[in-house]
């Protein structure tokens, strides 16, 4: 009788749900995957989509304020596809995470990342959902969920998933930069064709004004910035150097010839100019078309009208 009774009693105690389990051991693999110098701050309200906010701290444990908003899922095992030799490039599709939240995740000043955490190998991978959002924004439109693709490659528990999660953040905080400039660049290429073209009457010897010189630094930061975000990192470190090797020239204190060192930074300038407009119409009105068309549709149809295979005719200086 007194077995009967404990029994009983114990069916009337709760039950901790396994949903719970999870996002308890989900948590732990998270933080023992991180930086142990990083911070994680927990969000009370966890119905909006974010489930903690991640602070990456600096070089002698400064405090950066790059703040990333994560949400945190949790799989017994996972069932990868591909299954390559090396697994890096595997990958699964978490699907069914509503349209509502995405919009919000779109609509939060700062990255977010979805993280998928293994309890069975107690790994953690992440996707970044913002860009993720973008390169498929048609299939978003059209359904009330959308899936994430997570790939091996982004575990966490390893120094590479951690540099890809930091690689993956400082390019989505540079989107907005991107964006602005890929504006200007659509925007005025034809007035910056010009100062290409231009230069053919500049002799040696003439004194360039400043505004010329303010416009080509201009073009050079754009150009720069665009590169750096679509990729072409070895091509931003080549014209930087290109450019720091030419003659300091002062246009405001010191007024002197300084045409041959303009005609110079011109030729240097323009194989960037080129790249980046073909680049950014191959971005803007094929890899994300259905973004911009949505978002910017104004840039969208500049960017249609741009020659592509021809624009290197717009410009060209000896």
């Amino acid at each position: 009788m007194e077995g009967l009774r404990i029994e009983r009693s114990h069916a009337m105690l709760p039950k901790r749900d396994r949903s719970h389990v999870f996002e308890t051991l989900s948590r732990n693999i998270l933080l023992q995957a991180l930086p142990p110098e990083w911070l994680c701050r927990d969000v009370l309200e966890r119905d909006y989509g974010v489930d903690l906010y991640i602070e990456m701290v600096g070089k002698k444990g400064l405090l950066t304020g790059h703040l990333i908003a994560v949400q945190l899922k949790a799989r017994q095992k996972i069932r990868w596809r591909g299954r390559t030799r090396h697994g890096l490039v595997d990958w699964i599709l978490f699907s069914g995470v509503s349209a509502k939240t995405i919009r919000y995740w779109m609509a939060l000043q700062v990255p977010v990342f979805l993280c998928l955490a293994e309890i069975s190998s107690r790994k953690v991978f992440f996707a970044a959902v913002k860009s993720q959002v973008r390169a498929r924004y048609d299939r978003f439109l059209r359904y009330e969920s959308f899936g994430f693709r997570f790939f091996r490659i982004t575990d966490l528990t390893n120094s590479f998933g951690c540099q890809g999660l930091q690689t993956e953040y400082v390019r989505e905080r540079g989107y907005e930069r991107f964006v602005y400039r890929v504006h200007d660049l659509v925007a005025h290429h034809a007035r910056y064709a010009e100062m290409f073209r231009s230069a053919h009457g500049i002799a040696p010897d003439a004194i360039v004004p400043h505004t010329d010189w303010a416009a080509s630094a201009h073009l050079a930061q754009t150009c720069i910035a665009i590169l750096k975000y679509l990729g072409g990192n070895s091509a931003v470190l080549r014209l930087e150097m290109e450019i720091a090797r030419l003659p300091k020239v002062n246009v405001l204190r010191n007024p002197e010839p300084n045409g041959q060192v303009y005609r110079a930074t011109l030729r240097l300038l323009h194989p960037a100019f080129t790249r980046c407009l073909n680049e950014v119409k191959r971005y803007v009105t094929r890899t994300q078309a259905a973004y911009w068309q949505s978002t910017d549709p104004a840039v969208y149809a500049l960017c249609s009208t741009l020659p592509e295979g021809k624009l290197s005719a717009l410009a060209h200086t000896h």
